[in-house]
């Protein structure tokens, strides 16, 4: 599905690919989908397109708000009385510096790292976009690797803890 510069796919059921026409692919989640719905709906005049992809335990909804801004939403129904966690597998480019808004600036290569936001909101950027974060959750390299467990296929993780008091996350995507 289109959505102005916005481009939500999904290859076969198989994985989830958010791009955008200026930057490429942003999200790229290989977690196979159990249901896909989209939907359009105008506010203050703009028309603002939505996917909703369910799998798991969690529902993420992807809302194309403008050009340049996209809200992600990441929520569960029900913890079934065990922990659940979100992830957010963003496409990296290796070799390329991640921003934290706590000033550092970190290569992404071999060397694993992991952040958490501090305080109630924290600003992640890579390749032209920008990421808002809410507290609680946090930032992972590498995660994933596929088969190989390479660096070249592993993908940079937005890790969402959903402990007994938390059911939602909401973060905003934006192009800079």
């Amino acid at each position: 599905m289109a959505s102005g510069p916005w481009i939500f796919a999904s290859e076969d059921g198989k994985r989830l690919d958010v791009r955008h026409e200026v930057v490429g692919r942003i999200v790229d989640d290989k977690v196979a989908l159990f249901q896909s719905t989209e939907s359009s709906q105008t506010l203050s005049g703009t028309v603002q397109k939505t996917i909703c992809v369910v799998y798991g335990e969690c529902a993420v909804r992807l809302i194309a708000r403008t050009d340049a801004e996209l809200g992600i939403v990441y929520e569960v129904e029900s913890k079934v009385g065990r922990p659940v966690d979100g992830c957010l597998p963003l496409f990296p480019h290796v070799g390329q510096l991640v921003r934290l808004s706590t000033g550092d600036a970190i290569p992404l290569g071999e060397q694993p790292f992991s952040w958490t936001v501090p305080g109630q909101v924290g600003v992640v950027e890579h390749h032209r976009w920008r990421l808002l974060l809410p507290a609680g959750c946090r930032i992972e390299w590498p995660v994933g690797g596929g088969g190989e467990g390479t660096i070249e296929n592993a993908r940079l993780g937005v890790v969402l803890p959903f402990p007994e008091d938390r059911d939602r996350y909401e973060m905003v995507l934006q192009i800079v």
